[in-house]
């Protein structure tokens, strides 16, 4: 019966491990805002790696339909364009962003939306990394502003909702990514 015990704990698939300390999501100044503050079970220098592979991006964020590298006119940034789908309850709505990503250093990179190409009157994120050991802490801020009329629609409340949703998700399939890549187990 031990034995029995014993087999099925090594083939059980931990679970995800990640800790969230802090997560905030807000409207104000007809701005969503976030700041989230996070533990992953993944190295830094993989969560750098897989924040800058823009496209494998919609593996981990399941609201990006697609993201494409563009042309930059500044050789310190990379251009993205995203087409983005994100549903609340009942309503759907679709809207492109493009924005020039920059690794400012390592562990720190931002990206800053581009309005006059993008469904947003503005957007700034910025992800600050910090290895612990096998953990990495993610301090993650960002402000948007959509350019779009659905919002008000469902609500600021539901809407709030779906950011904090959307953002703990992210982190979920990065940690749960990094699982499959490195899991001894190639049948699990």
């Amino acid at each position: 019966m031990r034995l029995l015990l014993l087999g099925l704990l090594i083939f059980i698939r931990p679970g995800f491990a990640y800790e969230v300390l802090n997560i905030d999501v807000w409207y104000e100044q007809e701005q969503y805002r976030i700041e989230l503050e996070i533990i992953i079970d993944v190295p830094e220098e993989y969560v750098e790696t897989a924040l800058l592979d823009f496209e494998r991006l919609s593996e981990l964020n399941t609201s990006l339909r697609k993201v494409s590298v563009l042309t930059s006119p500044d050789p310190g940034a990379t251009r993205i364009e995203s087409e983005i789908h994100s549903c609340a309850w009942f309503r759907c709505v679709d809207l492109m962003r493009v924005e020039d990503v920059r690794r400012l250093r390592p562990g720190l990179i931002v990206a800053r939306t581009l309005p006059e190409f993008s469904d947003f009157h503005m957007g700034y994120s910025e992800w600050t990394l910090q290895s612990w050991g096998n953990q990495t802490h993610i301090l993650y801020h960002a402000a948007f502003s959509p350019a779009k009329g659905e919002v008000p629609v469902v609500g600021h409340m539901i809407a709030k909702r779906v950011i904090r949703r959307e953002a703990l998700k992210t982190y979920q399939n990065l940690e749960a990514r990094y699982l499959k890549e490195t899991s001894p187990c190639v049948s699990c």
